[in-house]
């Protein structure tokens, strides 16, 4: 570990202390915190609130597996994500994490979709494949005008939805691994890269039926979807689809979306 980085996680241990929370700072093995307790979970949110905002990467349990994020408003944050695996991956889109689904509009066009069936999408384990917005976030994914956008699970309840409720911008999300590697449900599962992010949350072992990350769905056509990705909730998406109408696009675009959760 660079001396820098001792120095920083250091700083960041004493504000806590001062914030009138000692005693409730795990240890940090390495670059790697504990989740867990409300006292500490309040820490927990300041230095990963305050290391996005510095730029910096980091890991954290999702609603379904283990990612990486970054400030999404920035563009050398984002483009340290895509340094993980590569820049044979720069032309595939990234992923946005947002707060609230009212937020999905302010960066995608959702003009062709019905507000109540989105609703069943989002928050949860979906993301959705939508046409950005003119203006909205031009550095990311800069080469098409596609966007993923994902709302994580239950803001009460999962860490990267604090995060970015806090935070007040997008996030910019990647699975925790190497393109190509099965999703990480552990933190050990990504030790090779876990460097790779300033600091690192532990959320212990996730619920193996999710490793199959996000369920991808294109919506970008009115009346038509296409499934880019089955994830783990694959049967609950279809089910809405019919619900609503929507015809599978088996001849529309291929497109993969760069290492969704």
């Amino acid at each position: 570990m660079s001396s820098r980085r001792s120095l920083s996680i250091a700083v960041h241990l004493i504000l806590a202390l001062h914030l009138g929370f000692a005693g409730q700072v795990e240890k940090i093995v390495w670059n790697v915190v504990k989740l867990g307790g409300k006292d500490r979970a309040n820490v927990n949110v300041l230095v990963a609130l305050d290391t996005l905002r510095e730029g910096k990467m980091v890991g954290l349990p999702t609603d379904t597996v283990y990612g990486f994020v970054a400030d999404a408003t920035r563009p050398r944050p984002v483009q340290k994500l895509y340094n993980i695996s590569g820049s044979q991956y720069y032309h595939q889109p990234i992923t946005i994490a947002l707060d609230e689904l009212q937020q999905v509009s302010m960066y995608a066009d959702t003009d062709h979709l019905d507000r109540s069936m989105l609703s069943q999408l989002l928050p949860g384990r979906v993301t959705v494949v939508l046409r950005r917005r003119p203006g909205a976030l031009p550095h990311i994914n800069p080469s098409t005008d596609l966007i993923p956008i994902r709302v994580p699970g239950k803001k009460e309840k999962i860490f990267i939805r604090k995060l970015t409720h806090q935070l007040e911008r997008p996030l910019a999300l990647v699975g925790a691994r190497k393109v190509g590697r099965p999703h990480s449900i552990v933190v050990d599962d990504f030790e090779d890269i876990r460097l790779r992010a300033y600091v690192v949350y532990d959320g212990g072992k996730l619920e193996t039926k999710k490793m199959e990350g996000t369920t991808v769905v294109d919506l970008t056509t009115s009346g038509r979807y296409k499934i880019l990705w089955p994830g783990c909730v694959l049967s609950a998406v279809l089910s809405i689809m019919g619900r609503y109408g929507l015809e599978e696009w088996t001849d529309g675009p291929n497109i993969t979306v760069f290492n969704p959760t």
